[in-house]
């Protein structure tokens, strides 16, 4: 087993990325190194900001395109205390 199907890697290419945050209390400044985390990784998939909060959920077109990769997941959960990261 690689270390890519570990984190839930298959060997299709995902055709978007959300980013499920548990908390819409993290940091503006979080969000500004998501971005530049994102920036570091171009490529043709969509990334999708998912925001949870108690009442409701609310999903967010980011307007960034990644390649996504096991090291830019893990990037992104180490920015964030709550999130779910999950190639679709």
């Amino acid at each position: 087993e690689t270390p890519e199907t570990k984190i839930g890697f298959s060997e299709k290419a995902p055709s978007s990325l959300m980013i499920v945050l548990s908390s819409e209390k993290e940091a503006p400044s979080k969000i500004k190194n998501l971005k530049a985390i994102l920036e570091s990784a171009p490529g043709e998939i969509p990334v999708y900001l998912e925001i949870k909060m108690p009442d409701q959920s609310v999903v967010l077109d980011i307007q960034k395109k990644v390649a996504v990769s096991p090291l830019l997941v893990a990037k992104i959960e180490m920015l964030f205390e709550s999130v779910k990261v999950e190639p679709r």
